[in-house]
């Protein structure tokens, strides 16, 4: 994994519409670097100057080092993520007036799979 990049992850609190408490154990996202040899920041997503610092210094290691570098951005979840999720029919029809075959397939499948594991979806996000 000697590559020269930069991983940035935003940490809200939140994986889509489920709390990352119940997603993972872990504190966060920056622990999980180390576990595959890359060197991890943790960074104030609220604030402008750590990031820049954060960024700056993560591009010196991975240009200087050749070697890639995770930076975690943890911060609040924003007004637009608090937003009614659209519902699952507008993931399929709101880009194509025809949808292609495979599209229709999976919409059908992902339909079939809410109706038979309802528990594993988010209740609110309406089909």
């Amino acid at each position: 994994m000697d590559a020269p990049v930069v991983f940035i992850c935003r940490n809200n609190g939140w994986a889509i519409s489920t709390p990352v408490v119940d997603q993972f154990r872990s504190d966060g996202i920056v622990v999980k670097g180390p576990a595959y040899g890359i060197q991890s920041i943790r960074v104030d997503g609220n604030d402008a100057l750590a990031i820049y610092s954060a960024v700056s210094k993560a591009r010196e290691i991975a240009v200087n080092e050749q070697r890639p570098i995770l930076i975690e951005v943890k911060n609040a979840i924003g007004e637009a993520e608090k937003a009614v999720k659209p519902q699952l029919k507008y993931l399929f029809t709101d880009v194509y007036e025809d949808l292609p075959t495979n599209l229709i397939e999976q919409e059908r499948l992902l339909r079939e799979t809410v109706q038979r594991h309802p528990q594993d979806f988010p209740t609110d996000v309406p089909l």
